[in-house]
């Protein structure tokens, strides 16, 4: 692969974009687990697929109870290729939060059955070091501040920019890495 990147004047990542399967084939060919030589190699099954892309993926908590919100929301984190959990209320968040802790947690103040501050102490209480990103229509200052003081990370004010949002929670889950 080195060989014919320098050949053709382009860059590992790039050679790994145009040419998808053969950079797995060398990352598999490299991997101790492969006892074949380059030369015998012709199809590599799912075993050596799945080492590749089977990575950890970050994953995003979204608690929000509009069914159009969250649709907005999960289509924007799985384009840029994170993995989405859905609650619709505050206890269902609760539960899938000490089920599977996320990367971060997007959160609506508004929720039936338990609001999104009461939850964001929650949050905060039990796992202290993944972010909460609150998503609110509220747009006073002195939420804002609460919703600060009781450990999230940021508030992002309704309507928003989704690249505005994508990158906030992209930086909050980089502060935590």
């Amino acid at each position: 692969m080195l060989a014919l990147t320098r050949k053709r004047n382009i860059t590992a990542s790039q050679y790994i974009l145009v040419f998808p399967r053969l950079a797995l084939e060398f990352l598999a060919l490299q991997s101790s687990e492969m006892k074949q030589n380059a030369h015998s190699v012709e199809f590599f099954g799912p075993d050596v697929y799945s080492q590749v892309w089977n990575t950890p993926m970050d994953t995003v908590l979204i608690i929000e109870d509009s069914r159009p919100m969250q649709r907005i929301l999960k289509r924007l984190f799985e384009a840029d290729s994170l993995e989405v959990r859905i609650a619709s209320d505050g206890v269902e968040g609760l539960e899938m939060f000490r089920k599977e802790v996320p990367s971060v947690v997007v959160l609506d103040l508004k929720l039936p059955h338990l609001s999104g501050k009461e939850l964001c102490r929650a949050l905060k209480t039990h796992i202290p070091s993944v972010p909460v990103v609150v998503v609110s229509a509220n747009a006073e200052v002195e939420d804002k501040v609460l919703l600060l003081e009781l450990g999230a990370d940021d508030y992002v004010t309704k309507p928003f920019s989704p690249k505005e949002l994508l990158a906030r929670v992209r930086r909050a889950m980089r502060r935590n890495e």
